[in-house]
């Protein structure tokens, strides 16, 4: 669940965040009609903003007209401060290896490395 914009915010940006938001909780993608209602815009807003996304290859409209998260998220999460440490990396990957585990039907788990 997305958090609230703050007070001092950038609305175009916010709905940016709750656009990739949603789409994360959408295996198979999303309309921009579903998106549009989700995030409370109307259908020309989504429309340009997922444009934009996609000129960035943020997101990515398949051939039956659904968005879905773009491959450049991952290029970008490639460069997130690696120091994990005071995190729960358990919590983090759980979705991500919960997802995993019934596309492929294969248990899933994460192993973090203590020290050399």
């Amino acid at each position: 669940m997305a958090k609230a914009p703050p007070q001092h915010s950038i609305p175009i940006i916010d709905r940016m965040i709750l656009t990739f938001d949603d789409l994360s909780r959408r295996e198979r993608g999303a309309t921009i009609k579903d998106l549009a209602q989700s995030v409370g815009v109307p259908l020309s807003t989504m429309y340009r903003l997922l444009n934009s996304l996609a000129s960035y290859d943020l997101v990515r409209r398949q051939p039956d007209g659904t968005y879905v998260l773009g491959a450049r998220l991952i290029t970008l999460a490639g460069h997130v401060e690696r120091d994990l440490t005071g995190r729960n990396l358990s919590a983090l990957a759980a979705p991500i290896l919960d997802r995993l585990s019934r596309k492929t039907g294969e248990g899933c788990r994460v192993s973090v490395r203590d020290g050399d």
